[in-house]
């Protein structure tokens, strides 16, 4: 029998050590979610623009630069991009930028979309990111400079904040640090082996002149709540004597439609403990998961107007209007329900405009 426990130890032993070797030997591939674009692809968004071959160690960043169409540039806005994706994607942010009178600039980290190379440690990501603002820094003084992060990105936009002393830093769904969101995935995994920790939170408190804006609800109420619920998530604080918990378990910055989750653990955690008016936006958030996938709300091409490919599969594209007019009729039916204001009527008419700009977009293909 004691020998059979010592096989079976054993056995268990061999197999953790096996899953933690794959975890970190494709820590890349399990992160990082890069689409990949010809060398030859041509990019077609509304404002000029110029392509940026950014040398840096071992590789060569593909960037974009959009300048305002209308006047002097107010500054320079440096936009860190999500996961997943690539320029043909993202630079439709970046543009936005640049419609708001800032030159704007964005880069596909290696690997990703025509840029070349691998991402294969977090030294190199940084010193990428580093290379990035210097290329800005280079054409704008720092205190002109905005940088701006988005999801995997936030960690490289507050670490060069910190090396500019930027005056501004905009952070859009950010992780407190994401070696503990990961280990709030993969609670087995020992911090050692995690390559990539990325720890925002430290570099933000490297910035103490540094004005940070974080996007997320905009009900105070509701971010009181988040701050007291169970579920061990909160999205805005930042420091652990804020919230001994965050940074720490399962904590995460982000909004509670963030994609990264499936499930909104401290909404839930509401309304365990009896708030019950939170269980419309609940159910309203896992249909909308339920639905982000299926063929028949989505378009077939992205937003620039190609059918993209990755291993095979076919990546969809954006809604469709049937289906965003479903998604708002649905949003008006809960915030009835919930009896607060969810959506303002101007953002409603300004999604309605959105929708226009994109019918008559349709109508003009030929």
């Amino acid at each position: 029998m004691k020998t059979r426990l010592c096989q079976l130890f054993a056995w268990l032993a061999a197999l953790y050590a096996a899953v933690l070797c794959v975890l970190y030997f494709q820590q890349e591939n399990l992160l990082f979610h890069p689409s990949k674009l010809p060398a030859h692809y041509a990019y077609t968004f509304r404002l000029p623009h110029e392509e940026i071959a950014l040398l840096v160690n071992g590789a060569v960043l593909n960037g974009l630069h959009f300048r305002p169409p209308h006047a002097h540039p107010k500054g320079a806005i440096l936009f860190f991009h999500g996961n997943a994706g690539a320029l043909d994607g993202w630079g439709e942010v970046a543009q936005r930028f640049a419609e708001l009178g800032y030159d704007s600039y964005v880069f596909d980290y290696r690997g990703y979309g025509k840029s070349s190379g691998q991402i294969r440690s977090q030294a190199d990501l940084l010193a990428d990111a580093e290379r990035m603002a210097q290329y800005v820094r280079q054409r704008f003084p720092a205190e002109q400079i905005i940088v701006v992060g988005n999801s995997i990105g936030n960690g490289m936009a507050a670490h060069v904040a910190a090396q500019l002393r930027s005056p501004k830093l905009v952070l859009i769904s950010p992780y407190f640090r994401l070696r503990d969101l990961i280990r709030d995935k993969m609670p087995f995994v020992p911090p050692f082996l995690i390559k990539y920790p990325l720890p925002t939170a430290d570099y933000l408190a490297a910035t103490p002149n540094t004005q940070v804006l974080i996007f997320h609800g905009t009900h105070d109420a509701l971010i009181k709540l988040y701050r007291e619920a169970a579920g061990g998530e909160c999205p805005i604080v930042l420091s652990q004597d804020e919230a001994p918990g965050c940074g720490t378990n399962s904590s995460r910055f982000g909004c509670w439609t963030c994609t990264v989750v499936n499930k909104d653990k401290s909404l839930q955690g509401f309304v365990d403990v009896g708030k019950t008016e939170f269980q419309p936006l609940i159910e309203f958030r896992d249909w909308l998961v339920s639905i982000r996938d299926k063929d028949e709300y989505r378009q077939a091409e992205r937003r620039n107007g190609k059918l993209t490919f990755k291993g095979g599969k076919h990546i969809k594209g954006p809604f469709t209007i049937e289906a965003r007019q479903m998604i708002l009729e649905k949003l008006l039916a809960v915030q009835a329900a919930y009896q607060g204001e969810l959506i303002s009527k101007q953002e409603i008419d300004l999604i309605k405009q959105c929708w226009t700009e994109d019918i008559l977009k349709q109508g003009s293909k030929p």
